[in-house]
């Protein structure tokens, strides 16, 4: 069997595999790497005995004469450049081998220019946020990171479609280097421009993440809160709780409804010096398909108390509030005061 194809500057990768001399009726191919955008992936399996039935992955294609008794062969294009696997299967059970490869495109064509105006926005102690303006004519992008101003640099994604990127699991109060490529079928550009960004202290003050609620309560009760209004099950038996740490107290109850005129459950939450969970008796949710949960300024006497992962829902299944960790802001909650309440990394 001859296959032929155009177009091919090289063998960009290749792996081999074999089912040792157990009879089976499919053969995975092993992973290979690809490093350009646009391979061809070629599997090619001989089997021990004759076969009439031939099978490829998906996304796979066997093309007209890629066949014969103990001998098949399938290819696809791949996308993005990256890690690649297939498998090919048939009737009769068999002993297999295979080889699996990776074929560059030939092209007479260019790479696009390097993407220009990279820029990075720390948002917390583990996570940076890149963006930048495309190229012309590319088709995806690779992010590339350093500890070192000027490199060199390791690859922390590739086949990135859009113009942003978010570094996530990174090192507390430590700065990284960032350049990032322009790739299409015809290769990568060169390096952006360099940026950098610090990722944020770890915070002493939240209970668990980077950021959290800060109640900056004054000598007499303004009755000013942070709210959320969320959906809940009706005739469940439900339970609130908010992390408390610092001096002062708030008060942490639930409405019905969208601050609905009843109280389903409060709770006076007494900050000190460490955290503490504060919870509210259960209740019942009733008919109601959607409750408030509010942490309020109801108490006399200045403060300064620090809220975190706050809990709605039945006790030991699922929290219905969005963002309880405050890790993404004001997301989900409504502030009546900026004075007395704000949310940050404190």
């Amino acid at each position: 069997m001859v296959l032929e194809f155009a177009n091919v500057a090289s063998v960009d990768a290749s792996v081999t595999s074999s089912s040792g001399s157990t009879s089976v009726t499919s053969l995975l191919s092993g992973a290979l790497t690809t490093t350009k955008n646009g391979d061809a992936l070629v599997y090619a399996v001989t089997t021990s005995v004759d076969e009439t039935t031939w099978t490829p992955a998906s996304g796979y294609t066997i093309p007209a004469n890629a066949t014969n008794a103990r001998q098949a062969v399938e290819y696809a294009i791949a996308g993005a450049a990256g890690s690649k696997s297939t498998s090919l299967s048939w009737g009769v059970s068999a002993v297999a081998n295979g080889v699996f490869l990776a074929l560059a495109p030939s092209s007479s064509g260019t790479p696009p220019a390097a993407p220009m105006n990279l820029s990075a926005a720390p948002v917390s102690s583990s996570q940076i946020n890149l963006n930048w303006t495309g190229s012309s004519g590319a088709t995806s992008y690779n992010v590339l990171r350093s500890t070192t101003n000027g490199g060199p640099y390791t690859q922390v994604a590739n086949g990135v479609a859009s113009t942003s990127f978010s570094d996530t699991g990174l090192v507390a109060s430590t700065t990284y280097f960032y350049v990032v490529q322009a790739c299409n079928n015809n290769g990568c550009s060169g390096n952006s421009n360099q940026t950098s960004g610090t990722t944020q202290a770890s915070s002493s003050n939240c209970h668990g993440g980077t950021q959290c609620l800060k109640g900056t309560l004054p000598s007499s009760q303004n009755y000013s809160n942070t709210s959320q209004v969320a959906n809940a099950s009706s005739n469940q038996t439900y339970v609130a709780r908010i992390w408390i740490k610092g001096s002062g107290s708030v008060q942490l109850y639930v409405k019905n409804g969208n601050w609905g005129s009843t109280t389903l459950a409060t709770v006076q939450c007494t900050a000190s010096s460490s955290y503490t969970l504060c919870s509210t008796p259960s209740f019942s949710v009733g008919g109601s398909t959607q409750l408030t949960f509010i942490l309020q300024n109801s108490f006399a006497g200045s403060g300064t108390v620090y809220l975190d992962d706050a809990f709605l829902g039945i006790s030991g299944g699922s929290n219905v509030l969005s963002n309880p960790s405050f890790e993404s802001g004001s997301t989900g909650w409504s502030i009546s005061n900026t004075s007395t309440w704000t949310i940050g990394h404190f």
